[in-house]
């Protein structure tokens, strides 16, 4: 077999990518045939070619899914994690490959993540990690299954993949027979470290891809558990599972059956970036009581703790709720996570992070309130206080 015969077998058999795939591979053999020329070895360059391109098309799943750091992906609507892309690589990754009579070839692995010593934002995907089809069950498959004695309508995950959910709310609310089934590749809620340490989470964000990728940013609470702050290194992993959720409706009663079977987790070694943790300091008086600041802050979170001097913070109305603003000498501002209702001596508040370690910071501490909610006068003067930064 000649060189032209073996790249035509080598092409006709490899899976079709995209055109960014082939510009990779045709980057990569005019990179790999100059080194050929300077190294004077006897081989030829089609057979570097072939290598690269049977190496590449095994993994193309992976590549195409691994490929880009997911915290530029999402900083195009979120400047924050723009600005922490660079410092959320990772050195290594260890995606998860499967391959299912339904779902077909797929993979999911964590792609980037960010670690600064108190504060963790961990972005991963998952390829061809759902399917769905049309089911009705045998007689003895319908044995199994359990009675859902109010068959509500399901929300629509996605509606240009979600007709046959579409179809499932129009049957049951006709009172006409219908199921169906839905294969997905899940991740667990839980991050967890070798020593078992359950990492807390505080949000996700989701990003739609293309041939089945979903794309999801996962923020812990911060600062993290003790165990697991100023570490050089992290090692996580998110379990993974495989789920089959059957519907049934035989047009007066509902059935379904739900299966998993546990597949390896998603797993990251995370280095700790080499980024800042600001700590600042400062004090005020808020309707009579005086107060001290500390706040703990770096390019991706912040915690504001707020210490009454004597007594405690005046409970609120359930209609009302103290609030912190924080922005830094540059005003930009920090993205508050919650609110409290007062009544206890120490007030605790969270926020999202820049993208940049302060070195200046501005408090507002106010109580906001519903519409129509009355507050004493002392309650709605909002106080004002420029913090310190420690060394």
């Amino acid at each position: 077999m000649d060189d032209r015969q073996l790249e035509r077998l080598i092409f006709t058999q490899r899976p079709v990518p995209g055109p960014a795939f082939d510009l990779r591979i045709s980057r990569q053999a005019q990179r790999l045939a100059g080194e050929t020329q300077v190294m004077k070895k006897k081989i030829s360059v089609l057979a570097i070619v072939v290598a690269t391109v049977l190496s590449l098309a095994l993994c193309g799943a992976v590549a195409e899914l691994l490929g880009i750091n997911l915290f530029e992906l999402f900083g195009r609507e979120d400047q924050r994690l723009a600005q922490l892309a660079p410092k959320a690589a990772l050195n290594e990754v260890s995606p998860i490959t499967m391959n299912d009579p339904k779902l077909g070839a797929g993979a999911a692995g964590i792609n980037s993540a960010y670690y600064d010593g108190q504060s963790l934002v961990v972005a991963y995907a998952i390829r061809n990690g759902r399917y769905l089809e049309e089911f009705t069950p045998t007689q003895e498959q319908l044995a199994g299954m359990e009675q859902n004695n109010n068959p509500l309508a399901i929300a629509l995950t996605n509606p240009e993949t979600d007709d046959l959910i579409r179809q499932w709310n129009e049957a049951t609310a006709a009172g006409k027979p219908f199921g169906f089934a839905e294969y997905t590749i899940s991740p667990s809620d839980h991050t967890r470290t070798p020593e078992g340490l359950d990492l807390p989470p505080d949000s996700t964000s989701q990003l739609p891809g293309e041939d089945g990728q979903v794309f999801t940013v996962r923020e812990y609470v911060s600062p993290l558990p003790e165990e697991a702050r100023d570490l050089d290194v992290l090692h996580i992993e998110i379990g993974l599972f495989q789920t089959t959720h059957y519907h049934y409706f035989d047009g007066q009663q509902a059935y379904s059956r739900f299966e998993r079977v546990d597949l390896e987790p998603m797993k990251a070694t995370v280095w700790r970036t080499d980024a800042h943790i600001r700590r600042f300091e400062g004090q005020g008086s808020f309707a009579g009581v005086p107060f001290t600041v500390t706040v703990t802050a770096s390019a991706a979170a912040a915690q504001v703790s707020l210490k009454a001097g004597d007594g405690v913070f005046p409970a609120l109305p359930e209609d009302a709720w103290y609030a912190v603003h924080l922005r830094d000498g540059k005003l930009a501002e920090f993205r508050s996570l919650d609110g409290t209702s007062g009544g206890k001596d120490t007030l605790v508040f969270n926020f999202h992070g820049t993208g940049q370690a302060p070195d200046k910071l501005e408090l507002q501490l106010r109580v906001d309130a519903e519409d129509g909610a009355e507050l004493e006068r002392p309650l709605k003067e909002p106080v004002f206080v420029t913090l310190t930064k420690k060394e």
